[in-house]
């Protein structure tokens, strides 16, 4: 009898033992692991910069998002602070949630006694800190895998924001060469008629058009000057976000960027803000905040710390020490506290969606008001603006027109295409700005070929050869 006590004793000794190391794991924490590995396939080690893709030319601008995003430090931290929360996760639903305590002595006695029956075992868990009751450890770990998910929406969000401000930086670049382009067309109009009121000046002219002439060519010199510097400053900023050594090996975008499709019923992109990283990421603190009022309730149930203990083979025994919720204010204000996190997660969440929503509402409009002015621009100004230009220039020639009324038919061709440039940069950081908010590229709802680079983040990653990727979960 003795032999079987001792048996049952040194068995729940190792039952103790054996527990350690189990984990109450949610469910949904092998799909969050598998989305962070997947789309941490490139950022588990440093960018080696050798590897990273070189673009073709100056209108290649998805080669320098892809280059950017594999790149961006800021990037690489969000996914390393992703993969910390997920791995958060099994130390926060470990059970059992304490260490294991082993005692020993040795009983002193005048006794006749054999050495072993005077030796004493214990075994139970720390007294430090109490066995916890399983439901409060898979509470905690559903707390935890909610904050991991809302770590992953940051990770999606860190790579939107590098996408609108490469695209931004592009779009800039665009903008100053087209800029540039115009200024120079007007610098060499404006020195044409310098030299003529010259020449003129030489023949019996009048010395006052000469000055004018003269101010308006260093006006357009100027103008053409400062166009290349912006030209220079875009290039100094889209290297910085790209990783790119030296400005100059960036090439200048030779056309502006064709304007990109929206959807046909653009409803489907106010509604889309839903699964925006931001939004997301408040659903999953509030999911976070709901479970903490969980196991803030939990608090009223008991723990129970059991032991078991040995004395040669003259005692077996096991018990178990039950620890009450004694400390009622402690628990009632972690209640209250979770309760109140709760409603203000969810206000946030709230008003973050009506925001979203406005704002999208907002740049579809501007959007829109930018692709009109593009339209008006080139479809009437434009062609009437050519053909005043192309008539002052065949007057001109035949002498019917003085050349001031050339130089300002050409002034008008140059302004309007200015504007036309502006209208169309105006239109594509709109909707590099609504993609932002998305975490989708506008590509995904126009069944167009979509970008697939920063849209991929969170539920894939893209291969070598950096083939279009999956939309977003």
């Amino acid at each position: 009898m003795k032999t079987s006590q001792t048996i049952v004793a040194i068995g729940a000794t190792a039952t103790l033992v054996l527990l350690q190391g189990c984990a109450l794991t949610p469910r949904g924490l092998g799909d969050e692991r598998a989305a962070m590995t997947a789309a941490g396939a490139e950022f588990r080690r440093g960018p080696n910069h050798a590897d990273l893709p070189e673009p073709a030319g100056g209108d290649d601008w998805r080669t320098l998002l892809r280059r950017a995003l594999l790149a961006n430090g800021d990037v690489r931290a969000s996914w390393f602070e992703w993969r910390a929360a997920v791995e958060r996760v099994r130390g926060a639903s470990a059970w059992p949630n304490t260490n294991i305590s082993v005692g020993y002595s040795y009983l002193f006695s005048d006794e006749s006694m054999k050495t072993f029956d005077r030796m004493s075992f214990s075994a139970g868990f720390d007294a430090m800190e109490n066995l916890s009751y399983p439901g409060k450890t898979m509470a905690a770990g559903r707390v935890a895998l909610s904050d991991a998910r809302a770590a992953g929406e940051r990770f999606r969000a860190a790579k939107f924001d590098v996408q609108r401000r490469v695209l931004d930086a592009w779009l800039d670049l665009a903008l100053a060469a087209e800029n540039a382009r115009l200024a120079g067309e007007g610098a060499a109009l404006t020195s044409i008629g310098r030299e003529t009121a010259t020449a003129a000046f030489e023949t019996g002219g009048t010395q006052g058009s000469v000055f004018t002439a003269s101010i308006a060519s260093a006006r357009t010199q100027d103008a053409a000057a400062s166009a290349l510097a912006e030209v220079a400053a875009a290039k100094a900023k889209l290297a910085a976000l790209t990783a790119i050594a030296r400005p100059e090996q960036i090439a200048t975008p030779t056309r502006l960027p064709a304007p990109r499709q929206l959807p046909a019923d653009a409803s489907v992109l106010v509604a889309a803000v839903e699964d925006g990283p931001e939004i997301k990421g408040l659903a999953a603190d509030r999911r976070s905040r709901k479970h903490e009022e969980d196991l803030a309730r939990l608090q009223w149930i008991p723990d129970i710390n059991p032991y078991a203990a040995v004395t040669g083979s003259i005692e077996q025994g096991v018990g178990a020490v039950i620890v009450l919720p004694t400390v009622i204010a402690e628990i009632q204000s972690g209640i209250a506290v979770a309760k109140a996190m709760r409603g203000a997660a969810a206000s946030r969440l709230l008003q973050a969606r009506r925001d979203r929503s406005g704002e999208v509402k907002a740049m579809l409009v501007m959007a829109r008001n930018a692709e009109r002015a593009r339209r008006l621009l080139e479809r009437q100004i434009l062609p009437a603006a050519e053909s005043a230009s192309s008539t002052a220039a065949s007057t001109y020639s035949v002498g019917r027109s003085g050349l001031a009324e050339l130089v300002e038919s050409r002034r008008l061709l140059i302004e309007t295409r200015t504007e036309i440039a502006a209208a169309a940069i105006e239109r594509e950081k709109t909707l590099a700005a609504i993609e932002q908010l998305l975490g989708a590229d506008l590509e995904t709802f126009t069944e167009t070929n979509t970008l697939r680079v920063a849209a991929a983040g969170h539920r894939s990653s893209p291969d070598a050869a950096g083939q279009p990727l999956e939309s977003p979960r």
